[in-house]
């Protein structure tokens, strides 16, 4: 593995016991991702990467208390961390907290306007605040974003009933 190697020659290189982190999550190796996670962050404390990657874990497992918690540090160290403000919107979300996730996903799309995936998220929000002609929108943004997505039957499927 390229980043085991990176990381013996650059131990406290910024970001590689995050991208660590992140292949043992896709592995579903969560103890093992956590252990980068908290080295990332222990090594890099001024760094949003290691609170985001330990939220994104949490998030995962369902533990949402402890996932908001890094969430939120991670934009406390970082205030245009999409990753962290879309994962906490979502977790808003979920909560039914539309108002909440809404200034969050907002602001993630500010910082990273090029990513499909604040736009479904706005499509569920505004879905779950009863804006559905808004919730069409940008439903059919991040269609027009991510056309090749897995997801673009359950899109559509939701497109379909925000429309009767």
């Amino acid at each position: 593995m390229k980043f085991l190697q990176l990381k013996e020659k650059l131990s406290t290189y910024p970001l590689v016991n995050y991208h660590l982190a992140k292949v043992y999550i896709d592995l579903k190796n969560f103890e093992k991702a956590k252990e980068f996670g908290e080295l990332e962050q222990k090594l890099n404390p001024s760094k949003s990467s290691g609170d985001a990657v330990l939220g994104l874990i949490y998030k995962i497992q369902k533990d949402y208390p402890r996932a908001i918690k890094h969430f939120e540090k991670a934009i406390s160290l970082n205030s245009k961390d999409s990753e962290a403000l879309l994962d906490l919107g979502w977790i808003r979300a979920k909560q039914l907290e539309f108002s909440r996730a809404k200034d969050l996903v907002t602001t993630a799309k500010s910082v990273d306007p090029e990513n499909p995936r604040v736009y479904k998220e706005l499509g569920y929000i505004f879905k779950g605040l009863g804006q559905s002609a808004l919730a069409i929108q940008y439903f059919e943004t991040y269609l027009k974003m991510n056309a090749l997505g897995r997801d673009k039957g359950i899109i559509e499927s939701e497109i379909k009933k925000l429309k009767f």
